[in-house]
């Protein structure tokens, strides 16, 4: 090294260069699929359930804003132009779309035909319900047929007035029959203030009784008409299924923009009726919201992707600002992070041409290997000033540098090396490769300084 230090340096020079050409192939990649081994025996049995029933992990696109019938027609308007329309093509799905593109979304469901299930709804019943459901419509036969038999309001509620009056004498219900009870008196009164709501106001009266009395619906998750719905009616829901069902985000990505693209136009379409009427959204303009599993994935890719840069870029000015404090000089702090910054450019390569991409677990190596990869620097180049302070000239310096420190630099490297490279023998994937791209970098990293370093010097 120190006898042809121009060689060395040419020859790190073009390793450097064919490394920086490979580098931008480099991908990170969020999906979960990546994290494991395509050999892992639960992996390939998922992977045959996706195979022939689709993803389970389907988008989730919540629609808030407006009031309730807003909601629904945001509702209807998804399940209008999101399913796919034709075959699919070659292409993937891609945001710059055009609505029912038969690349991007295979079905969408956001409501279920309520009438259907209306004259089958007792089979959907438990047999004890059935059976508490019949006993008390045989205990209450009296009170059924009056009421049945009532031509009138008034008819009504004489029937009820008699009743309530023959119950009076009767001991006060308890326990569970109490909270029964009570739960009944609310629904009376409940039915008896709409009567009244009706009487006042005009456009009441149009509403049929069952969406004034049951607006979010009698089953939970799903209103009066069959939308799927929060239990408060604050947002409607429907669940959106990919045509391609990998989790990689180069395929989820473009397919959750596509989404959330289709839906905001729609929102801003309907969200018209806000701008004529302000007491239609109370809850200000539509919106739509998107969560479940793909949408995880595009949020972790854009993070991780952004993350990535930063801690790098911190990691990085941290170890400038602490290496200049510690020897005082820009030349000597740009000479030590140089050897590191071409070892991690030839670590990335070789990511790229063992493993393809980098994934939620191995993208951490980057800050790792900076901060046990700088260690090498400071010793070689503490071992040097000392020999300069000595008198010595910069060659002899630099050789004794080398052969003082060398040794120590390289034991403790390679044992820190092989530590990291023993999570090779980690079942689980994304550690396995860790250890291994951690332990590989920081090999590069020592040949890098061993043999720059002391040339450049």
């Amino acid at each position: 090294v120190l006898d042809h230090p121009q060689a060395v340096l040419l020859v790190v020079l073009v390793v450097s260069i064919a490394a920086a050409i490979v580098v931008p192939g480099l991908r990170v990649e969020a999906g979960h699929s990546k994290m494991e081994a395509e050999d892992n025996v639960h992996y390939r049995r998922f992977d045959d359930f996706l195979h022939k029933f689709g993803s389970p992990n389907m988008l989730i696109a919540l629609a808030e804003g407006g009031d309730e019938a807003l909601r629904r027609d945001l509702v209807s308007e998804l399940l209008k132009v999101l399913p796919a329309k034709g075959q699919a093509g070659a292409s993937e799905c891609d945001q710059e779309d055009p609505a029912n593109s038969p690349n991007c979304v295979r079905d969408v469901v956001g409501k279920v035909d309520v009438e259907a299930f209306k004259g089958k709804a007792l089979l959907y019943l438990e047999v004890d319900q059935l059976k508490k459901l019949v006993e008390s419509l045989e205990g209450e036969a009296g009170v059924l047929a009056s009421l049945i038999k009532a031509d009138s309001l008034a008819a009504v509620l004489a029937a009820v007035t008699a009743e309530l009056e023959r119950r009076s004498e009767e001991a006060a219900p308890t326990g569970d029959a109490r909270k029964e009870a009570e739960k009944a008196m609310e629904a009376v009164a409940k039915a008896f203030d709409e009567v009244t709501r009706r009487v006042k106001e005009e456009d009441r009266a149009k509403m049929s009784l069952e969406d004034a009395l049951f607006p979010q619906g009698v089953q939970g998750g799903v209103d009066g008409k069959g939308f799927f719905s929060a239990s408060d009616g604050t947002f409607k829901l429907c669940l959106v299924r990919p045509v391609n069902d990998s989790d990689e985000p180069q395929v989820v990505v473009p397919f959750v923009d596509y989404v959330q693209s289709q839906a905001d136009a729609a929102a801003a379409r309907l969200s018209k009726a806000c701008d004529q009427d302000k007491a239609r959204c109370p809850a200000g303009r539509l919106k739509v919201t998107l969560t479940g599993m793909p949408a995880i994935v595009a949020d972790e890719t854009r993070v991780l992707a952004r993350d990535i840069a930063l801690t790098s870029a911190v990691a990085l000015l941290g170890i400038l600002a602490l290496f200049f404090l510690g020897f005082r000089s820009l030349r000597q702090t740009v000479l030590g992070l140089l050897p590191l910054l071409i070892g991690m450019l030839w670590t990335l390569a070789l990511v790229h041409l063992l493993f393809d991409t980098l994934n939620l677990v191995t993208s951490a190596f980057i800050v790792t290997l900076l901060g046990l990869g700088i260690d090498f620097a400071v010793h070689l180049l503490s071992r040097f000033n000392e020999g300069r302070l000595a008198g010595k000239e910069p060659r002899e310096a630099a050789e004794s540098a080398l052969l003082g420190a060398g040794p120590g630099i390289l034991t403790g490297a390679l044992t820190t090396a092989g530590a990291f490279i023993a999570l090779a023998s980690s079942e689980f994937l994304a550690f396995a490769q860790l250890g291994i791209i951690t332990g590989v970098g920081l090999v590069c990293v020592l040949l890098v300084t061993l043999s720059v370093m002391p040339a450049m010097l």
